[in-house]
C-alpha cells in the first residue's frame, strides 16, 4: 500500500527522493560524483580548516527517512542517523554486520525477504511491511555494482490514522445502514457518492449500484426533472426541503427530504446531503388530528360552547376564539383576563370560587356552575360553565380546565316560561272570575233563561276566540287587528260588511287583547239589538290610534254607531255596559266612556299600556 503522501516517494523505478522539497532527484552515482568533485574544489583550502563531509553524507544525514546501503551479501555499508534511530543501534554496531542482525524479526521477517527479492531480481521495488508493531515503508533500489540502496520510512502513524478513517466510516456505514432513512452524497454532477442501506429496501437496488450514477437515471427523468430547482438550489448553497407523496415499489408514501449543501475548505459547495424520512404515519395522524379537531371545532361551534383554562399561580384565564363569540366580540379582538373579569355580574366571580371550594370539600374534581356577564354590545348573557379541578395544593385548584356553554336562550326560555306561568295563574283567575261573573249577572238581567243562555253562550264563545288568538302567539301577545276582526265575526251575518275598520296594527299584551275582545262581544250584542244593526241602513266604525311617546304609550279605541234607530240614555245600565265601564277600565288602567249620542252609540277606550314588544330598559354594562 502506498504511503498517504505519494509524492514522499519516488516512482518504482527510480531511486528515493532526498533532501526537502524543490531538492532536484537525483541517483546514487550522481550524488558520489557531486561528492568528489565536491572534495577536490576543498582541497585547495587553506590549512587550519577541516574539509566538510562529502555532500552525499551530508544529505543522506539530513533525510528525514531511514536510509542504508547493503552489498551484494545483505551487509550494511551505511546507515545514516535515522536508520540508527529506526533500528535503536549505534552506527558502529551495523556497519558491516548483516542485516538480519539490525531487523527486529531477523532472517524471516518480511522486510529480509523482500531485500533479497531485489538483490537476486535487480528491480526496484517498493513494499510496506509490519515489523515490530510498527509500520515501514521500504523503497529499494539495486545498484549497479552490486547490493542495494533503501529508503525506509515509518508510517505507522498515518497507517494508523487510515485505519482508524476505515473503521470509523464503517462504524458510520453501520450506523447510517440501520436508520430507517435514505441517507445519500450527491456531487457537484448530481451523481451519487454514498447511498445507505435503506436504498435498498426503498427503491430495489443496492447502494453500491448507486454509487456513481446520476439521479436522473436512479430516480426516472420525470422525478428528476422535479426535484432539479431543489438540487440546483442546494448546489447553490442554500438549504432546502419539501415534503411529497412518491411511488416506490412497495406502495405511495409520503416523505419529508431534506438537502444539507457542503462546503470545502474554499467555500464552495462540492456537493449536499440527502435525507429522506418517511412520515406517512405522521402525515396521516396529523391529518386525523386535523380533522377531529375539525369536528370538536364544529361541535362546538353548534353546541354554541368555547374552551377556557385558568392559571391559578399567573391568574390568567386562556380562551380561544369561540369565546368571543359566545360574549359577542369580533374575534380580532383578544380580551385580557381582567377585561373578561370586568363583565361578570356583582357577585359572580365570588360564587364560582365558592363553588369550586365547595366541589372540593365534597371529593370532587370536577365543578359545574352558572355565570352571568355583560355581552360586548351591553345585553346581558348566560354561560354555563363545567370545569375540572387539576393540580390541587392546599385544598386550591392550580389549573382548571373547561367549556363554556352558551344558555343566554335557554335563560330566556325560562323567564319567558315563568312568566307564562305566572300570567295563566292570573289569567285563569281572572277567567273564572269573568266567567262567574258573566253568568251571574246573565241570568240576573235576563228576562227568561233562553235569553240568559243566548248571553252567557255569546259572551263565552267571544272569551273563547279571545284565547285562540292568544294561544297561537303562546300568549305573548296578540295582534289588535286579529282582535278586533274574531270579535266582530259573529255580527257579520248582520252587518253584511257594514264595519269600517281603520287603524295600524299593533301588538297587545294577553289581559287587554282580552278585555278589548269582551267590550267588543258587548257592543257588538247591543248594536244586533238596539243600535246599528238593528236596522238595514246602520253602519259601525271601529277606529284606534297609538299614542304617546317612551314608556307612556297610550291606546285609543273608539267604537262609533250610525245611521241606526236614534239612541237615548236608558234608564237602568244593563251587565254588558258595567262590563265595558267598570271591567275593561280597570284591566287597562284607564278610561272608558259610552256616549249614548241620538245619532249613535259612540265607546271611547282610552289606556296607557306597556306594548308587546317594546324592549325593557338595557342592563348597563358593568
Amino acid at each position: 500500500m502506498p504511503p498517504s503522501n505519494p509524492d514522499d516517494h519516488s516512482p518504482a523505478s527510480a531511486l528515493p527522493m532526498v533532501g526537502s522539497p524543490g531538492v532536484r532527484p537525483m541517483s546514487l552515482i550522481g550524488l558520489e560524483r557531486e561528492s568528489r568533485e565536491q572534495q577536490i574544489r576543498f582541497r585547495g583550502a587553506p590549512e587550519g580548516q577541516a574539509a566538510p563531509a562529502t555532500l552525499l553524507e551530508g544529505v543522506l544525514e539530513g533525510i528525514p527517512d531511514a536510509f542504508y546501503a547493503v552489498d551484494e551479501h545483505l551487509r550494511l555499508t551505511h546507515a545514516n542517523r535515522h536508520a540508527c534511530l529506526l533500528w535503536g543501534k549505534p552506527r558502529e554496531e551495523l556497519i558491516g554486520r548483516s542485516l538480519a542482525d539490525a531487523l527486529p524479526e531477523g532472517a524471516t521477517s518480511e522486510a529480509w525477504i523482500f531485500h533479497e527479492a531485489a538483490l537476486r531480481s535487480r528491480e526496484p521495488l517498493q513494499v510496506e511491511v509490519q515489523s515490530a508493531g510498527r509500520w515501514l515503508w521500504f523503497t529499494i533500489h539495486p545498484l549497479a555494482g552490486g547490493g542495494l540502496t533503501v529508503c525506509c520510512r515509518d508510517v505507522t502513524q498515518s497507517k494508523e490514522a487510515e485505519t482508524a478513517l476505515r473503521e470509523s466510516e464503517e462504524r458510520l456505514r453501520k450506523v447510517t445502514d440501520r436508520l430507517p432513512v435514505l441517507i445519500a452524497y450527491v456531487d457537484a454532477e448530481h451523481r451519487y457518492r454514498f447511498n445507505n442501506k435503506a436504498y435498498e429496501t426503498w427503491l430495489g437496488c443496492s447502494p453500491e449500484s448507486i454509487q456513481g450514477a446520476h439521479l436522473r437515471d436512479v430516480l426516472g427523468w420525470m422525478r428528476y426533472e422535479a426535484i432539479k430547482p431543489f438540487v440546483q438550489a442546494a448546489l447553490a448553497g442554500q438549504p432546502v426541503g419539501y415534503e411529497a407523496w412518491v411511488e416506490l415499489p412497495d406502495g405511495k408514501r409520503y416523505v419529508k427530504t431534506e438537502y444539507i449543501p457542503e462546503r470545502n475548505a474554499d467555500g464552495e459547495v462540492d456537493g449536499f446531503y440527502v435525507l429522506i424520512s418517511d412520515i406517512t404515519g405522521y402525515w396521516h395522524s396529523q391529518n386525523a388530528l386535523a380533522q377531529s379537531e375539525a369536528r370538536l371545532r364544529l361541535a362546538l361551534d353548534a353546541g354554541r360552547m368555547a374552551i377556557w383554562e385558568l392559571d391559578a399561580a399567573s391568574d390568567t384565564i386562556g380562551v380561544n376564539p369561540e369565546l368571543n363569540r359566545l360574549l359577542g366580540i369580533p374575534s380580532d379582538i383578544s380580551l385580557t383576563s381582567e377585561e373578561i373579569r370586568s363583565r361578570y355580574y356583582p357577585g359572580e366571580r365570588g360564587r364560582l370560587q365558592e363553588a369550586a371550594v365547595g366541589a372540593l370539600a365534597r371529593g370532587e374534581r370536577y365543578v359545574e356552575s352558572e355565570l352571568q356577564i355583560v355581552g360586548y354590545d351591553g345585553t346581558p348573557r348566560w354561560l354555563l360553565l363545567r370545569a375540572e379541578l387539576q393540580d390541587i395544593r392546599n385544598g386550591q385548584p392550580m389549573r382548571m380546565l373547561g367549556v363554556a356553554l352558551d344558555i343566554t336562550e335557554r335563560k330566556k326560555n325560562e323567564e319567558h316560561q315563568r312568566l307564562l306561568l305566572n300570567e295563566l295563574n292570573h289569567r285563569v283567575k281572572n277567567t273564572l272570575s269573568t266567567v262567574q261573573s258573566i253568568a251571574s249577572q246573565s241570568l240576573r238581567n235576563a228576562a227568561s233563561a233562553a235569553e240568559a243562555r243566548s248571553a252567557i253562550e255569546g259572551r263565552l264563545l267571544a272569551l273563547s276566540r279571545a284565547h285562540d288568538v292568544l294561544t297561537r302567539e303562546h300568549w305573548d301577545g296578540a295582534s289588535l287587528q286579529e282582535v278586533v276582526q274574531q270579535g266582530i265575526a259573529p255580527f257579520q251575518s248582520q252587518g253584511h260588511g257594514r264595519f269600517d275598520i281603520q287603524g295600524e296594527d299593533m301588538r297587545l299584551p294577553p289581559r287587554v287583547a282580552l278585555s278589548v275582545a269582551m267590550a267588543l262581544q258587548e257592543l257588538g250584542t247591543n248594536a244586533v239589538k238596539y243600535g246599528a244593526l238593528s236596522t238595514e241602513g246602520g253602519r259601525i266604525a271601529i277606529r284606534w290610534t297609538l299614542t304617546g311617546t317612551g314608556g307612556g304609550k297610550g291606546l285609543e279605541l273608539v267604537w262609533q254607531e250610525t245611521g241606526g234607530p236614534p239612541v237615548a240614555e236608558p234608564t237602568r245600565k244593563g251587565f254588558g255596559t258595567r262590563l265595558i265601564e267598570r271591567s275593561l277600565a280597570q284591566e287597562l288602567h284607564g278610561d272608558v266612556s259610552i256616549a249614548f249620542m241620538p245619532a249613535g252609540l259612540i265607546c271611547s277606550i282610552r289606556a296607557t299600556l306597556p306594548l308587546v314588544g317594546q324592549a325593557p330598559p338595557a342592563t348597563p354594562v358593568m
